[in-house]
């Protein structure tokens, strides 16, 4: 089994392949940590998840062609969570065939889904912040090598045009390259 991290998974889809499903308390929790548009495209529908039968009933129910993996949220701390013990649950959650993120229980819950789930969040609340600074990160990540682009294109210009004294390549690299690495991110090949 692969594991994909939830930045790596975000990197590749967008935030409308991710779906938000779990109780409307958990459900609530995770998007009022989300920015306001984000809530609006990622999908999210609340499930009933106290007892085995319901649970595998949501779990198999039509997921949307365009969703690529499930963030699932809950919680709460009382018997109804042996629910996500279950083998066949668990086997339900590996057989949708891409990545599961769980946020069950509380901080010291961890369960036999969270072990097998790509990745696991403390709380609801702890998930929606973590996608929404995902999802942000990325934002600046994407501005910064638009930017990086720019910039090359406008240096190539500018080395077509005549009499311009060329800089050495530490001049001309090493400024955005701290810019980037000033930024917390890493340098792309090319930059």
């Amino acid at each position: 089994m692969r594991y994909v991290h939830l930045d790596d998974f975000l990197l590749e889809h967008p935030i409308e392949s991710l779906m938000l499903l779990g109780t409307d308390t958990a459900l609530t929790d995770a998007l009022s940590h989300m920015d306001g548009k984000l809530v609006a495209m990622m999908p999210h529908r609340t499930i009933r998840v106290g007892k085995k039968e319901s649970l595998l009933r949501e779990l198999k129910c039509e997921i949307p062609p365009n969703v690529k993996a499930l963030a699932i949220v809950r919680g709460g701390d009382d018997k109804t969570m042996q629910v996500w013990e279950d083998h066949e649950v668990v086997s339900t959650l590996i057989g949708i065939g891409f990545p599961y993120y769980t946020a069950l229980g509380h901080t010291h819950s961890t369960t036999l889904a969270d072990r097998y789930a790509d990745g696991t969040f403390h709380t609801p609340s702890a998930m929606g912040m973590a996608i929404n600074s995902s999802v942000n990160r990325l934002k600046r990540m994407n501005a910064l090598v638009e930017q990086c682009q720019r910039l090359e294109h406008e240096n190539s210009q500018l080395e077509k045009q005549p009499n311009i004294s060329q800089p050495t390549d530490k001049e001309a690299v090493y400024p955005l390259k701290a810019v980037l690495l000033g930024a917390g991110l890493t340098v792309l090949a090319g930059c």
